[in-house]
């Protein structure tokens, strides 16, 4: 995604009497109705880079081992790599069976809603800035298994992300002690 910026430069005046253009006269007129290109002004175009990237990372922050019954804090980090604001964001994540949720610190950010347990809703990131929320579950005291899956995964927002699409999977496994 580019943006293109032109920027024009004119002589506006002079002392002379300039054979094939006219001071007085804009870029887009024909000085002397010749059909030739006039050489009193010129138009240098750039394109601007800009680009609309989010990403997302998530961390376990509570020391193990883990066991039936121990809580587990996550750490969520919405990154906005991009040279656009971000807003209208969807997180979600998704614990499988075997964790229960507990909490997260969303209550405490404005500028983040939890809409329902495990779903929150973060209103703007701006270019170059990050939001993160911290989420804890408690591994059921009745599991029996070795690991637990949790996926978290951004499943809206209102850009073209050069690198991803929201609502696609990202997991993250934990292994039980």
């Amino acid at each position: 995604m580019g943006l293109s910026i032109g920027n024009t430069a004119q002589i506006t005046q002079d002392e002379g009497d300039d054979m094939d253009s006219n001071p007085d006269q804009g870029p887009d007129v024909d000085d002397n109705d010749d059909g030739l290109p006039d050489d009193d002004e010129d138009t240098a175009d750039i394109t601007v880079d800009q680009v609309y990237d989010l990403s997302l990372e998530k961390t376990v922050t509570s020391a193990g081992p883990f066991g039936p019954g121990s809580s587990i804090t996550y750490q969520l980090i919405l990154s906005n790599q991009g040279s656009f604001d971000a807003s209208g964001i969807e997180l979600q994540d998704i614990a499988e069976g075997g964790l229960i949720y507990v909490s997260s610190d969303a209550a405490s950010n404005p500028n983040v809603t939890e809409t329902s347990p495990g779903i929150w809703t973060i209103y703007t990131v701006n270019a170059t800035a990050t939001e993160t929320i911290n989420v804890t579950y408690q591994v059921d005291p009745l599991f029996m298994g070795a690991s637990l899956t949790n996926n978290v995964q951004i499943t809206e927002d209102d850009g073209d992300d050069i690198d991803s699409d929201p609502d696609s999977d990202n997991t993250m496994m934990m292994k039980m002690k």
